[in-house]
């Protein structure tokens, strides 16, 4: 047992049983009935911390109250910026097919209309706008997300504009993009977080089969 300079007292409990010993400490924090306070006492602190986490998330004990909801930074509404790789098939020459280094900045607001489903789980509508800078390709989309705890899937519509691929289909004007996105968001304890997106798009057009793959890490710019 310890006290701070603020008066409050630490205590590290466990519960034994034979050669088992339990630690209580991470069973309060585990089910939201404390808080971790860090303390050089503690070597494994990132057990604390994720039982915390846990906790946070699930809403238990005290962070059920308003005063210490949990409320990830930004869940559905940021700007972002992404990294990864960028895959494109047009119909017709091979040759115009790609695998290209890709580096994007946008905008994604998700929650033009949301309904809460569940604990953790919501259905919203939302928009969105990109500029992938690889190929020089802005698209916006609207359409629907589901969050399940930490996962997203979304299925977009919208509106791609090229720039460099107009020798392919020899127009100036918007072509119609759809867009199926899984990702999967890690949050820290602080709430930060960045996600690993994976997104197929495809051009209905003129009766082609083109498609884009593109593999990111979606960074929010808060």
């Amino acid at each position: 047992m310890d006290t701070t300079q603020k008066g409050t007292i630490l205590v590290m409990a466990y519960e034994q049983f034979l050669l088992q010993k339990h630690n209580l400490n991470v069973e309060f924090l585990k089910q939201g009935f404390a808080r971790y306070c860090p303390h050089p006492a503690v070597k494994d602190s990132a057990s604390f911390l994720k039982a915390q986490q846990e906790a946070k998330m699930n809403q238990r004990g005290i962070w059920a109250l308003e005063k210490y909801s949990y409320k990830p930074k930004d869940k559905f509404h940021y700007f972002k910026i992404s990294g990864g790789m960028l895959g494109f098939h047009l119909s017709g020459d091979y040759r115009d097919d790609a695998l290209l280094p890709l580096v994007s900045i946008g905008y994604h607001y998700g929650d033009l209309l949301k309904f809460q489903v569940g604990p953790h789980h919501y259905l919203t509508l939302a928009a969105q706008v990109n500029a992938l800078w690889a190929v020089i390709l802005p698209i916006a989309q609207f359409g629907a997300e589901f969050y399940a705890h930490n996962l997203r899937f979304g299925l977009f519509t919208g509106k791609m504009f090229p720039i460099i691929f107009l020798r392919q289909y020899q127009t100036e004007e918007e072509l119609m993009v759809h867009s199926l996105e899984i990702a999967k968001r890690l949050v820290k304890t602080n709430g930060k977080w960045h996600e690993f997106n994976f997104s197929f798009s495809w051009l209905p057009s003129n009766n082609t089969y083109d498609f884009m793959i593109r593999i990111e890490m979606n960074i929010p710019l808060f």
